[in-house]
């Protein structure tokens, strides 16, 4: 499989496809230590999982919050999702992750947006979407 990469001053993004096949990006912090290579072996080894989503409320531009405890315990420390993006994608989901480092939202169509994380840190994952709000998460 091919992904698009391209890199900026602070990131270094991956284009990729969700579940129902729909194109979407992942940013990487530059500063805390990614880099193409790092990324493509993670992607290599990636896999749709089949464990439950934990719970999520995450709806486009309302305010960070600290999500549950139980979601806290996977390794997602804080999160929220901004609108209005840009012309390409109109939706981010932010978010910082203290461990665990392969990640799946949700969205209310039921669409599945995958980031695998090597560092901890603060990552973001562009998407577009009929029902933006992220309603779960899990890892693997």
């Amino acid at each position: 499989m091919t992904h698009k990469i391209r890199t900026t001053n602070t990131h270094i993004i991956v284009e990729l496809s969700s579940k129902a096949g729909h194109k979407y990006e992942v940013g990487y912090p530059i500063k805390d230590g990614y880099t193409e290579e790092k990324i493509l072996e993670n992607i290599k080894s990636h896999e749709l999982q089949d464990s439950p989503f934990l719970s999520l409320q995450w709806i486009p531009g309302a305010p960070q919050t600290s999500p549950s405890a139980e979601v806290q315990k996977i390794g997602i420390a804080a999160g929220y999702v901004s609108h209005d993006r840009g012309p390409i994608y109109e939706y981010r989901i932010n978010f910082q992750n203290s461990k665990g480092w392969e990640f799946q939202f949700k969205d209310e169509t039921g669409d599945i947006y995958p980031c695998n994380t090597t560092f901890n840190s603060w990552h973001y994952i562009d998407y577009n979407s009929d029902k933006a709000t992220i309603i779960g998460v899990r890892n693997s």
